[in-house]
């Protein structure tokens, strides 16, 4: 398979570094309307590179792997959906275009594949075993943040996209957490919010938000999310019956409480863990592989994803309550 890259920023060099690990890629070309980034990322990976993408030969690639600013997602699916490519995009946090879309890859028989990063985590996985292997209800307490300005230290916070109300840092966060949210502890029946500003950073929306979840199945959560942390925060407990798990992201903080034992045993899950250095010790590179490989699974043998559009509708649109 050949690949297009649109947008070549840290996500896209990200797709672009992993997809040249991958066995069935057999080509990759890159898209960016900056051209400084065009040229650097073609010195950096040996790839050709273009800023205008109408201009590239559509005979170049099958694939297209969308990166760029989320406002900009809806017109690139569509006009690659249009020219009968498969299509794989990050997270997109509105979801205006969906409908049209879904309906346009479906009349050109061609895959619409949306990243859920967290539900490919080996961790997140066994988590989630643990909670739907019991049949007792499950009580968790989550919390992720990170100082906004760390998130892309080498430009300002204000030169890409969480500066804009519309697709602003919290947002983001909850675009990533609630999909595995979802998956582990069900679909969602109440919601409690409460939100403000209690940084100094100059945004023109809430930077911190409480939330209380309480699920159809009878679980509940607590969940905090926001751009402040100084220290890259993610630390989940979930408590059963059955069980007691402790986790802070990282793929060697998987701890489950033995209950004959009375202590707390470690929990590994990964053999090999690749690591960006760019980015906090939370994050892997692991599970943005694996998704690409579920994207490439998806159009050899239409082997269902592990999270899709209309799942995703239903996370925005809560995301949307929860932001009002």
């Amino acid at each position: 398979m050949r690949f297009l890259v649109c947008g070549l920023g840290s996500m896209g060099k990200r797709r672009i570094r992993l997809l040249k690990q991958i066995d069935e890629c057999d080509s990759i070309v890159g898209f960016d309307i900056n051209q400084e980034r065009c040229d650097t990322v073609a010195k950096e990976y040996g790839i050709k590179c273009f800023n205008d993408l109408e201009s590239i030969d559509t005979n170049l690639y099958d694939a297209v792997v969308v990166s760029t600013h989320p406002l900009a997602h809806g017109e690139i699916i569509e006009s690659q959906l249009t020219k009968k490519k498969h299509v794989f995009t990050e997270i997109n946090l509105i979801d205006d275009w969906y409908d049209k879309c879904l309906e346009l890859a479906k009349k050109n028989n061609v895959k619409l594949f949306i990243s859920s990063t967290l539900n490919y985590r080996n961790d997140i996985r066994y988590i989630s075993d643990l909670v739907h292997g019991s049949k007792k209800k499950s009580l968790y307490s989550y919390h992720v943040g990170q100082y906004l300005p760390d998130w892309h230290p080498w430009e300002s916070y204000k030169n890409f996209f969480v500066s804009d109300k519309r697709t602003n840092g919290c947002r983001e966060i909850l675009a990533i957490d609630l999909p595995w949210i979802y998956r582990v502890f069900g679909d969602i029946e109440e919601i409690s919010v409460n939100h403000s500003k209690i940084s100094s950073l100059e945004l023109n929306y809430d930077d911190s938000y409480a939330i209380l979840l309480k699920h159809f199945n009878g679980n509940i959560g607590t969940i905090i999310i926001d751009i402040v942390s100084r220290k890259a925060t993610r630390t989940l407990e979930v408590i059963n019956e059955d069980f007691h798990i402790n986790w802070d992201g990282k793929p060697d903080s998987l701890k489950v409480y033995d209950i004959e034992a009375k202590e707390q045993r470690s929990i590994q899950t990964y053999s090999n863990v690749d690591k960006d250095k760019n980015y906090s010790a939370n994050i892997i590179e692991n599970a943005y592989k694996d998704e690409l490989l579920a994207f490439i699974d998806y159009i050899k043998t239409n082997k269902k994803p592990l999270y899709d559009f209309n799942e995703d509708k239903r996370i925005i649109s809560l995301i949307d309550r929860i932001e009002r």
